[in-house]
């Protein structure tokens, strides 16, 4: 499956073009069918997985092979490093990576002859970024090279971790078959020798040489010639010094004759036609490095630089610096520059990708589910807690366990206030709809959920036969349940935040009975302080309470976000006395510390406060917020009101001035934002509670009536928005518009849904919002005698009715009378008063 005859992947990507191909795979421009945009999709050879990324167990399967690379991938959040959108198996078990497409994307050293001198020191400033992140979080990129270092506009992202390794795996192992990009692999390396973080600067340093000087230090026409350069020779630094004293300028001509693929070749030295090292003594790598150092007369820059790119390239790693943070503060002192301030969304990168902490058991239950899973057998689990506990980060630990394991992966949430019809299920259906080819009954079910069904599978979709009340309802829990049944492989579904669910809850309950006899794992999350009655409504799932983190599961968090920096064990012990060990408030307490002490790497030389989290916690949650520029803030509150995900189309259309990208670059980068599963929402849903307890009366309802007026003008008619537009109008103070809709919302709520304490508080609202003689009064009142009679509550609903007749009758209101005579009939006839009924009937049928 390596060319363009390869007419989709996973059913959901849609191949359109060949991008590149290498020793690991082939990249091609796809088409993600649900998203609708295009992406960049790698699809690994299952023998470059098998050869290449063979471990010394002689691991022979695919999914094995890439388990390494995409365990990494799942983990990795940094704003150089490519994101991956989405991952796995295919049909035929090929695996592939789905990433975010880089348009216009130049290599490093493309980029780099665009640029004078500062412009190159930013671009290798940031790929030292990225490298101090990856050593940070214990990796190992070992196939750095320019090919794997995209630049678009000006932003660095380092890609390709089909080699990655953590160094502890390497480290204590008698011998390493080298594999890799020849002219950017250290000595080392070549030599068998396990790889360290040395071997990755080893590389930078070789990609250093090439944007100040325009080419490698090394002869690269010829193998020999270069096994020899990079085992014997030292780099002339002549070059560099001449082209420091050329001007700052950018000068293209000075590279343009560069070839990057004289050498950019990856080997296998275990394969019969690898190049031999026979034929060069290696040296003696215990001896230290002889290569001269330069004069510093004359020119303190060259001095600096040249000695930094030495000791970068030197034959033993010992004599490299030790880390990627010294080689920027050595590089930029060259140009008499301080390394650049620790940005926000860098801090954040190493917050939001710590190592999991803790949940031992509920990770090994969990764990072993997944491998049950794996066998065919599936299960039903519940993750309660309070906000802020760690829900969503153990749910995440799952979905990595699943999708290494080559199990298929979906997200559903309900969403507070959104109010979406089926909420839950919304993102998880283009998902199931595309792997089970539904039939046009099933796909016109779903159109109720889905209304854009068609243009999914590329057909024109029918109504279905029309139904009412229970049917209509059991019809689509059937359906659900169906595609659940005839997914192709095991399925583990997340289901998140499901106090926020009603009708999304019902497919669930249907099949759990059975849910153990299909390859399918649900997992829904909850807070239990909301909704602690929900593991009595699902009584088959497994159940666990999430409690906040030990004492020591806190100094180990801290250890994870910190590195080596955590070894002041004050700052874990601040952190449990301030935090008491709730996820959420040590993410936030270390961010203060951060910006207290300028940077997380300088937080270990802070004198540390006595308290951290000084006044309520939506004070500091006000700080994050406001690190947003004010001129987004309008912008942020409309959001917050519509609900957490953000619907950008829906802000635009209310702010069709506001630069909505920047407007989430902004976001994003004061951690107010994230993206998940390439969609936009509040990074956590206390951010969105804190703006919204901080709008004046009149600013909400003003966002309520702009939000509001822009649904209907987006989505005309489209009655899955009604009771969304209810509840805007009713925050807006627009009775007029508040009931407009609800005796729709109702209705449905009653005949359909079944949700008759909702559809009675919605009315009790209404009726308190309306004058005791007002005509509209009447058609509620009668509402409430269907919810109640739907509901078996029978004397409320002859309350309900009686007081809908007399009002009727003092109006002069014929229909509406009619209806309460009707209600006063059904409510009779349910009592066994079948003469009463009667009577009441009667005089409804005179009045219609």
């Amino acid at each position: 499956m390596t060319t363009i005859e390869v007419a989709a992947i996973a059913k959901r990507y849609a191949v359109e073009a060949i991008l590149g191909r290498g020793g690991m795979g082939v990249v091609y421009r796809a088409y993600d069918r649900v998203t609708q945009t295009p992406v960049a999709l790698k699809q690994v050879l299952v023998r470059a997985a098998e050869v290449v990324l063979d471990t010394p167990e002689g691991s022979t399967t695919p999914e094995v092979a890439l388990g390494r690379e995409f365990e990494i991938l799942a983990r990795l959040r940094h704003p150089n490093i490519v994101s991956v959108l989405d991952y796995g198996f295919d049909d035929a078990r090929q695996p592939y990576l789905a990433m975010h497409l880089l348009e216009n994307a130049q290599t490093l050293l493309q980029a780099a002859q665009q640029q004078a001198l500062p412009g190159k020191l930013d671009l290798l400033g940031q790929v030292l970024e990225a490298l101090n992140y990856l050593h940070h979080r214990d990796i190992l990129h070992r196939d750095l090279k320019p090919a794997n270092v995209l630049v678009v506009d000006g932003q660095v992202k380092v890609l390709d971790f089909g080699l990655a390794t953590k160094p502890r795996e390497a480290l204590g192992q008698d011998d390493l078959t080298p594999v890799g990009t020849l002219a950017y692999m250290a000595p080392e390396v070549l030599q068998g020798l396990a790889p360290t973080r040395a071997a990755d600067l080893y590389a930078f340093g070789m990609m250093a040489y090439q944007i100040f000087t325009g080419h490698h230090p090394f002869h690269t026409e010829h193998i020999p010639d270069l096994l020899r350069d990079i085992l014997q020779t030292l780099p002339d630094m002549l070059p560099l010094q001449q082209a420091l004293r050329q001007s700052a300028e950018p000068n293209p001509a000075q590279t343009a004759t560069f070839n990057e693929g004289n050498f950019d070749t990856e080997f296998d030295f275990s394969t019969e036609d690898a190049p031999t090292l026979l034929i060069v003594p290696p040296p003696d790598l215990a001896k230290p490095s002889t290569a001269p150092r330069p004069s510093s007369a004359g020119n303190p820059q060259f001095f600096l630089l040249s000695d930094l790119i030495l000791r970068l390239l030197s034959k033993r790693p010992q004599d490299r610096p030790a880390d990627a943070r010294q080689v920027m503060r050595e590089l930029y002192a060259a140009f008499g520059h301080p390394a650049p301030v620790e940005s926000i969304a860098v801090r954040e990168s190493f917050l939001k990708s710590a190592n999991f902490v803790g949940r031992d058991a509920e990770v090994r239950a969990l764990s072993q589910a997944v491998t049950q899973l794996h066998h065919g057998q599936g299960s039903l689990w519940l993750i309660g807690g309070e906000s802020g506990v760690g829900k969503s980060r153990l749910l995440e630990e799952v979905r990595v366990l699943a999708k290494v394991a080559g199990i298929e992966v979906l997200r559903g949430h309900a969403v507070e206030g959104a109010n979406l019809p089926y909420q839950l299920w919304r993102d998880v259906l283009p998902y199931l709809i595309l792997n089970s080819e539904p039939t046009d009954l099933e796909a016109g079910t779903l159109k109720e959920i889905l209304p854009e069904i068609g243009s999914l599978l590329g057909r024109a979709i029918p109504n279905p036969p029309e139904l009412h009340d229970q049917a209509l309802r059991d019809r689509l829990v059937l359906v659900l349940i169906d595609l659940l049944k005839r997914q192709p492989r095991p399925l583990l579904l997340i289901l998140e935040d499901m106090q926020w669910t009603t009708d999304g809850l019902l497919p669930v309950q249907r099949f759990a009975p059975e849910i153990a006899d299909f390859p399918i794992m649900i997992v829904g999350s909850y807070r239990h302080d909301e909704r602690p009655d929900l593991p009595a409504a699902l009584p088959s799932a497994h159940s666990s309470l999430l409690q906040r983190l030990s004492s020591g599961e806190v100094a180990e968090l801290v250890q994870e976000m910190l590195g080596q920096r955590a070894r002041n064990t004050a700052i874990a012990e601040l952190l449990v006395r301030e935090t008491e060990g709730n996820t959420f408030f040590i993410v936030e307490a270390v961010r203060l510390l951060a910006e207290e002490a300028g940077s997380l790497s300088q937080i270990e030389g802070l004198e540390l406060p006595q308290e951290i989290l000084t006044g309520s916690m939506q004070q500091i949650l006000r700080r994050r917020l406001a690190a947003v520029p004010a001129e987004y803030h309008p912008l942020l509150q409309l959001a917050a009101v519509a609900g957490r995900e953000v619907n950008t189309a829906l802000l635009s259309a209310c702010m069709p001035e506001a630069d909505l990208q920047r407007w989430l670059q902004a976001c994003e980068a004061a951690a107010v934002l994230v993206v998940l599963d390439d969609d936009w929402q509040f990074a956590h849903a206390k951010l969105r509670e804190t703006l919204l307890v901080d709008l004046s009366v009149e600013r909400a309802r003003a966002l309520h009536r702009q939000l509001a007026e822009a649904i209907e003008a987006l989505y005309p008619n489209d009655w899955t928005y009604n009771r969304v537009l209810l509840e805007h109008w009713a925050a807006a103070d627009d009775l007029d518009r508040h009931l407009h809709y609800l005796p729709q919302v109702v209705q449905r709520l009653v005949d359909i849904d079944a949700e008759y304490p909702t559809a009675l508080a919605l009315l009790q609202r209404g009726l308190e919002a309306v004058g005791a003689n007002d005509p509209r009064r009447v058609a509620l009142l009668n509402l409430a005698a269907r919810a109640n009679w739907r509901a078996g509550q029978y004397p409320a609903g002859e309350q309900a009715a009686k007081a809908a007749r007399q009002l009727a009758e003092g109006l002069g209101d014929e229909p509406g009378l009619a209806t309460s005579y009707n209600h006063l009939g059904l409510l009779a006839w349910e009592q066994g008063r079948y003469d009463e009924a009667g009577t009441f009937h009667s005089k409804a049928m005179g009045l219609r």
